[in-house]
């Protein structure tokens, strides 16, 4: 019976969201890497408002509950602060990205069709190579 209700409720917990992800995100590579980012941001605003939080916490005293419970309205509303600043940050890097499909472009140049992409730097290691193999000959 455990085992039912944990999935029953493990589904309906996180099955309008899964279904979304199908739908929205799990179908386009860059998709996916742009969720994995923005979720990347969020962790790190949350990391640096618990930070604020605890230090607050253990520089105060901790005896008085009525400040403890004020530090913990200031932790809330420095984390929607911090979360919406970092969402801002991510918006800008996102917005700069078409700065970087010029050298997208350079890149996928060099490609031959149906095959990987190749880039200068690989090639000229290769005909280095070649030199000094030809060049032992001597």
């Amino acid at each position: 019976m455990g085992a039912a209700v944990f999935f029953g409720c493990t589904f309906v917990a996180f099955g309008p969201a899964f279904s979304l992800f199908l739908v929205t995100v799990a179908g386009d590579p860059l998709r996916v890497i742009i969720l994995v980012a923005g979720a990347f941001f969020w962790l790190v605003s949350l990391l640096l408002a618990s930070v604020v939080w605890f230090i607050l916490v253990h520089v105060t005293d901790q005896s008085d509950a009525r400040l403890q419970y004020g530090l913990l309205i200031f932790g809330a509303a420095v984390s929607v602060l911090l979360q919406e600043v970092f969402r801002f940050a991510y918006y800008k890097l996102l917005n700069f990205w078409p700065v970087f499909r010029h050298h997208q472009w350079r890149l996928f140049r060099y490609q031959h069709p149906g095959g990987c992409p190749r880039s200068r730097c690989g090639w000229y290691s290769w005909r280095f190579t070649l030199l000094l193999l030809n060049l032992r000959h001597f």
